[in-house]
């Protein structure tokens, strides 16, 4: 019984023992396997802090990169911006300078055509003075013609009509003398001209010595008056010729001239 009782106690010993090693196989087994789940947990963190670490990194760089393209884009644009504004610059300036010179070169322009317009303005002026100046010359030229074609033309009239009345008072005195020669031949009396001798007559010719060269010259001066038309002096001096030659036909129908221009009109 007793070694049924070993028996069974070793066995139960034995058992137990097994069991504990069992179990002591079991607790390290899980241990091993809490050991290897932390680890491997452990190694996830791991593994996922850095995935983490890098995709931040990543990120980073992206956004560093992003960055420094935006930068360098923004250079990019800046330097294209300062590159068309000195273009645009210099085009500005060539334009304005071309402006300028278009400008100046127009106003040069207007300037000579201004000139031009103002000498061709001149030199026409000229003409037309030149042109109003032959005009009034001639015009003046005509109207001394006309004036000395007048002059001449109511002097031969003058002429013409002293001639007339010159010859009518000959004729008249021809006539008186006939008459007188005819009345003295009735009465037997000489037949002498009365007008000679006798200073009372009316045909009496002054017997002044040097009366014909007083006459000649004081009808000259009358007949210079007379073409001058100063009727009053030249009345004097037809009147005066008539002092030194009584009754000359001539002088006395100058003289009837004279007193019609004299009459009041």
């Amino acid at each position: 019984m007793f070694k049924e009782r070993q028996r069974c106690q070793a066995k139960a010993a034995e058992e137990a023992a097994k069991k504990a090693a069992a179990e002591k196989a079991a607790a390290e087994k899980a241990l091993a396997d809490a050991a290897a789940k932390a680890k491997a947990d452990a190694d996830a963190a791991a593994k996922a802090a850095a995935d983490k670490a890098a995709a931040g990194n990543k990120a980073a760089q992206e956004k560093e990169a992003a960055a420094k393209a935006k930068a360098d884009e923004a250079a990019k644009a800046a330097a294209n911006e300062k590159a068309e504004k000195e273009r645009k610059q210099k085009e500005g300036l060539a334009k304005s300078k071309a402006e300028d010179d278009a400008a100046i070169k127009a106003a040069e322009d207007k300037r000579k055509q201004k000139e031009k317009e103002r000498l061709e303005a001149e030199a026409k002026a000229k003409q037309a003075d030149l042109a109003e100046a032959k005009a009034k010359a001639e015009e003046k030229k005509e109207k001394e013609r006309k004036q000395k074609e007048g002059m001449a033309k109511a002097k031969a009239e003058d002429d013409a009509e002293a001639k007339a009345l010159a010859d009518k008072r000959e004729a008249e005195r021809l006539a008186k003398e006939e008459e007188a020669k005819k009345s003295n031949n009735e009465t037997g009396g000489s037949d002498k001209d009365p007008s000679v001798g006798h200073g009372n007559s009316k045909y009496h010719i002054p017997g002044v010595i040097g009366g014909a060269d007083k006459y000649k010259a004081t009808i000259k001066r009358a007949d210079e008056l007379f073409k001058m038309k100063r009727w009053a002096e030249a009345k004097t001096s037809y009147e005066e010729a008539l002092t030194y030659k009584k009754d000359d036909p001539y002088a006395t129908s100058k003289l009837e001239l004279v007193n019609k221009n004299l009459a009041p009109k």
